[in-house]
């Protein structure tokens, strides 16, 4: 969470791997990218010492979405809970492709008020990002909302040229399979 007053991010880092012959704690460094909602951009490294370890990052402003290992190095299961707004941010202007796909991976699971602003940035990368599998993920995000403007945003992906993105369609929209319009 970002303090203001001090100009702080703070960042809690848990490691919870809980397996036989598997080290309690991995001495390591971390990237984490700060992504503000101007362009501002900051890479730090911090070094992971601790089963649970907080990190108070100096920051000359207030980062929209943080990428925990941006160029995904570290073998993990990652839970970084970050508003709505800082997930659209993320798919739609994360320079890194991971970061981005993660991005649309948490949007398909958004459900209430904030489903058709997931939906219409799932739409916007299915059309849009560079990376197939991005393309892909946003295909089967949209499938598991599963709303008539999501239906609509895969039906209009039809016509994708990349037919592994295609194929994604094709699968997510079996799931209206009960629908005339499918």
């Amino acid at each position: 969470r970002y303090e203001p007053s001090a100009r702080l991010e703070r960042l809690v880092v848990a490691q919870t791997q809980d397996a036989p012959g598997v080290a309690r704690v991995f001495v390591m460094p971390i990237e984490l990218d700060f992504h503000g909602a101007h362009g501002q951009s900051r890479r730090v490294i911090v070094n992971d010492r601790k089963r649970m370890q907080e990190f108070r990052i100096a920051l000359g402003f207030e980062p929209l979405w943080v990428d925990f290992d941006p160029r995904d190095i570290i073998e993990k299961s990652l839970v970084l809970e970050q508003p709505l707004t800082a997930l659209v941010s993320k798919a739609g202007g994360d320079p890194q492709m991971m970061s981005r796909l993660s991005a649309v991976r948490q949007l398909g699971s958004v459900r209430g008020r904030g489903r058709d602003t997931a939906v219409a940035a799932l739409s916007a990368r299915l059309q849009h990002d560079a990376f197939y599998g991005v393309r892909v993920y946003a295909a089967r995000s949209l499938g598991e909302i599963h709303t008539a403007r999501a239906k609509a945003a895969l039906l209009r992906a039809l016509a994708e040229t990349d037919s592994r993105v295609r194929v994604a369609v094709v699968e997510a929209l079996a799931t209206f399979a009960r629908d005339p319009e499918v």
